[in-house]
């Protein structure tokens, strides 16, 4: 999941790569320096207690001391985000001469997520967590996906002064964009699609969002001339590579770094595995 989101960053072209790491944060970083092939070293910092998303950040400000500019705070489950929304959440943010912007969205069930609430022109009052909002508030669609802009160093100086008096006594981030919008600072959103944004917490939305992003893998494809039978039934992985006019039959599966050059057939119900050159015979 966290690899997407780097892939995304970079592309976005950020200037440097910080993760804030916790439980089993060794694992975290053996993994991700196995699998992140950025031209931008990632660095990495330790929150040594979980005490919210206010102070994940906070951890990271010493290894920003010093930097102005605009900071992307992203969450790592959040694979299928594009480059495109980021470098349009900076975009929104600087066009509108704000100190902050960050992304909203419009799932099929809010539950869990913190509702943007807005005054009666529209604008941004604050965002409250699903455990602190009231009844007339957990009626509100509009979510907080997460995503944020910055504008440094800003952010330092509302985020030192959120405190924990909320019912999980954590620093929320969520409270700086309150404390932005009380001290007098324009605060700005933007909406991108549920299915971009959704994040990941069970099982259950872990496989919705692999088709989500087998569905990418698919119609980028497409646009580049591979033909598809059956969409629905194929599965292909990310290293997966097709020159134009293949074609890949129903219950195609396509696993590990696979080449098919230009007139390849593959399938109907075929499994490939590591076939780095595959050419029509």
């Amino acid at each position: 999941m966290v690899t997407h989101v780097v892939d995304a960053l970079e592309q976005a072209g950020v200037q440097r790569l910080i993760v804030v790491v916790g439980v089993q944060a060794d694992l975290v970083r053996e993994r991700l320096a196995a699998s992140v092939q950025a031209e931008v070293p990632l660095e990495f910092v330790v929150q040594e207690q979980p005490l919210g998303t206010g102070h994940a950040v906070l951890v990271a400000e010493a290894l920003l001391a010093g930097q102005s500019g605009d900071l992307l705070v992203v969450c790592g489950d959040t694979p299928l985000l594009t480059a495109a929304d980021l470098l349009a959440l900076v975009e929104v943010r600087r066009r509108e001469k704000a100190v902050a912007s960050f992304l909203t969205t419009f799932p099929p069930d809010p539950t869990g997520y913190g509702r943007v609430v807005r005054d009666e022109a529209g604008a941004v009052t604050r965002i409250v967590e699903e455990s602190d909002c009231n009844s007339c508030e957990r009626q509100i669609r509009e979510v907080n996906a997460g995503t944020y802009c910055f504008s440094l160093p800003r952010l330092w100086q509302v985020l030192h002064r959120v405190g924990r008096g909320n019912a999980q006594g954590e620093y929320y981030l969520t409270d700086a964009i309150a404390g932005l919008l009380h001290e007098g600072d324009r605060v700005v959103t933007l909406e991108v699609p549920w299915e971009r944004v959704v994040g990941i917490n069970d099982r259950a939305q872990l496989v919705a969002v692999e088709e989500g992003l087998r569905r990418r893998l698919l119609v980028e494809m497409m646009r580049e001339g591979v033909t598809v039978m059956d969409p629905a039934s194929v599965f292909v992985g990310e290293q997966v590579r097709a020159e134009r006019d293949v074609v890949l039959e129903a219950g195609s599966v396509l696993e590990g770094e696979i080449h098919l050059a230009a007139g390849c057939r593959v399938g109907p119900f075929t499994l490939l595995r590591q076939v780095p050159r595959a050419r029509k015979v």
